[in-house]
């Protein structure tokens, strides 16, 4: 596991990449279905968690 410092988040790529995957698979989900972003987020993370990398 590695930390980064709060004041640099920027510095931390995985994250980053991470968290671009989501909300790209976040902003599909409700485009196609017209729901909140909040009904499909658990669906997203449960593809993202499942996926390997």
């Amino acid at each position: 596991m590695t930390f980064t410092s709060v004041e640099h988040p920027q510095s931390n790529v995985q994250a980053e990449s991470a968290n671009k995957v989501i909300l790209s698979g976040l902003k599909k989900r409700v485009q196609d279905s017209g729901a909140s972003w909040v009904e499909e987020l658990p669906r997203v993370l449960w593809s993202y968690h499942t996926t390997i990398h």
